[in-house]
């Protein structure tokens, strides 16, 4: 044992101690400004509710999306969902795309927030099969002072660069605004003072135009399913309830800081090894879950009658992020999972699982992604060494998670 522990309290020129009584106060102050950040408390709204999620998971459920697109197309079949729409063809009969993606901040951290968002945004054009040639950033920053203001938009275009620079790609433009919350009564006024209270990095919303390019002959649909193709996923999913965890004080840092980790994995070379690969249709996994962007791919919920091809789907093999599992056997779930809920009905359909699933195992499949995975069909012949390569880039947990068959 080493010497008694003693403190010094210092007042202005005066001094009292050493003493031990006043070590064990020092220790007691000490130890109740850390629990200030251990025992994390729920997010909540003015009136006590819980908050919605942020990230993908604040995008519109699946349900009004669809139904505004078929009002205003004037059908009752809405347009075919891809992931990103054709501009034109170059000179060397390549494909320009382009896509639109964004969110409210998931993280206070404007750089890596920024950075996150432009890496979910890129997936689009790369769930195409083509490259990111170049950005356009729509920044809405919070009412603060001037050199905050900008303090904040150079971290969020350095985080947008972080991701273009690597590929080649450049940030060409955009258009910056700042937040308005005119709101005076009551219940506005709490909810006023309640976002004035949060990070300022938190009260950015990012919104990029992605334009990219793809070879004359890989454009892939999401609907180029052929019988007998093999369903890869690139990465773990569960990132919806780990962050709706975490919002209540649930999560785990070591869960986040790993879900972190493989949010920021770019899957910009997994384009040409998939190519490689004979990938014939693929889609990433975003806000409306595994289940929803699947059943995109077969052409569920087009109102053109029963779709023709089924996936066969093994459950047990999609890989979680940590702790995702467990957080949903507990009962948490992202705001966005209940309106995602109702894929589950496909199950009953064109997708089949191989083997009854745990309650866990369903929600996961509904969970809404922020930074998802690549969800690619494959020739089953080409599967194995596509694992093999997908494992020495680095994807280890790539996984074959079902197989398309007939319906």
């Amino acid at each position: 044992p080493g010497p008694p522990r003693q403190a010094v309290a210092l007042w202005g020129p005066l001094a009292i101690g050493p003493a031990g009584w006043l070590w064990r106060w020092k220790e007691q102050i000490d130890r109740s400004f850390l629990e200030l950040f251990t025992a994390l408390q729920p997010m909540q709204t003015a009136n006590g509710e819980p908050m919605a999620c942020r990230g993908c998971a604040a995008k519109l459920a699946a349900a009004p999306l669809t139904a505004a697109l078929a009002r205003v197309s004037g059908s009752s079949h809405p347009p075919a969902p891809e992931d990103a729409v054709e501009l034109g063809r170059g000179a060397n009969g390549e494909h320009w795309l382009q896509s639109v993606d964004g969110f409210p901040a998931l993280l206070s951290d404007p750089w890596l927030n920024a950075r996150l968002t432009t890496l979910h945004a890129c997936s689009d054009l790369w769930a195409c099969g083509a490259s990111v040639h170049s950005v356009q950033a729509a920044v809405t920053l919070p009412a603060v002072g001037p050199s905050l203001q900008e303090e904040l938009l150079v971290q969020t275009l350095a985080g947008i660069r972080s991701v273009l620079e690597p590929m080649g790609a450049s940030l060409i433009g955009g258009h910056t605004l700042e937040e308005r919350q005119e709101l005076s009564d009551g219940v506005g006024a709490a909810a006023q003072r309640q976002a004035a209270a949060e990070p300022p990095g938190q009260r950015i919303t990012l919104v990029l135009t992605v334009n990219g390019v793809a070879p004359p002959e890989q454009l892939w649909p999401k609907g180029g399913l052929s019988p007998g193709d093999q369903l890869l996923i690139m990465k773990p999913i569960g990132s919806g309830v780990l962050f709706a965890a975490a919002m209540a004080g649930a999560a785990r840092p070591e869960w986040i800081a790993a879900a972190l980790a493989e949010m920021q994995r770019s899957q910009a070379d997994l384009v040409p090894l998939l190519a490689r690969h004979g990938c014939r249709a693929c889609t990433d996994i975003t806000g409306f879950g595994l289940l929803g962007h699947l059943g995109e791919m077969l052409g569920i919920g087009r109102g053109e009658g029963p779709p023709p091809l089924a996936v066969r789907l093994r459950a047990a093999a999609v890989p979680a992020l940590a702790g995702a599992l467990e957080l949903l056997e507990e009962g948490f779930a992202s705001s966005l999972a209940p309106d995602n809920a109702a894929a589950l009905a496909t199950l009953d359909g064109p997708i089949r699982l191989d083997q009854p699933a745990p309650g866990s195992r369903l929600g996961l499949l509904i969970d809404p992604q922020t930074c998802g995975p690549l969800l690619a069909a494959l020739p089953a012949a080409q599967v194995a060494d596509a694992l093999e390569a997908l494992a020495a880039t680095g994807f280890e947990q790539a996984s074959v998670i079902g197989e398309v068959v007939e319906a």
